[in-house]
C-alpha cells in the first residue's frame, strides 16, 4: 500500500510496482509519464485561486483546449487528491499529463501555482 493506494498482489511480473512522481517546484502542467501507464491517483496543493486539476491521456504537453479524461475542482490554498483504487487504476494508453485549468471541461492553462504528486504503475 502506497499513499493509501493498494493494488492486487501479482508475483509473476512487475506490473504492480508503484512509482511516485514528486516535483520540486510549483507548476501549471507536467508530463509525468510519456508511455502507457495505470494511474492509481494524484494529489497535491493549489497555492493559487480556485481552479481545476485535469488528467489527460497524453505523452506530450498539450497546446490547445483538449478535453480531460477527468478533473476535480480545487479551492484556493487547498490540498487535493483523486484516486482510482476502487476501479483498479485508470488506464492511460499514451501517458500521463496533468495540468491546472480555469475550466473543468477544456484545457485553459493557469499559472505555476500547483504542486503535483502522482502514483502509477
Amino acid at each position: 500500500m502506497v499513499g493509501g493506494i493498494k493494488f492486487s498482489e501479482n508475483t509473476n511480473n512487475t506490473h504492480n510496482v508503484i512509482h511516485d512522481f514528486h516535483p520540486g517546484d510549483y507548476q501549471e502542467e507536467r508530463v509525468v509519464v510519456g508511455s502507457p501507464v495505470i494511474l492509481a491517483g494524484i494529489g497535491g496543493f493549489n497555492s493559487g485561486t480556485d481552479q481545476f486539476i485535469q488528467i489527460h491521456d497524453s505523452a506530450v504537453s498539450l497546446t490547445g483546449t483538449q478535453r480531460p479524461l477527468d478533473f476535480i475542482r480545487v479551492a484556493q490554498n487547498e490540498n487535493f487528491s483523486i484516486t482510482y483504487q476502487d476501479i483498479g487504476g485508470l488506464k492511460l494508453i499514451n501517458g500521463l499529463y496533468i495540468c491546472n485549468s480555469s475550466s473543468g471541461t477544456s484545457r485553459v492553462i493557469g499559472a505555476q501555482d500547483c504542486w503535483f504528486t502522482a502514483h502509477y504503475r
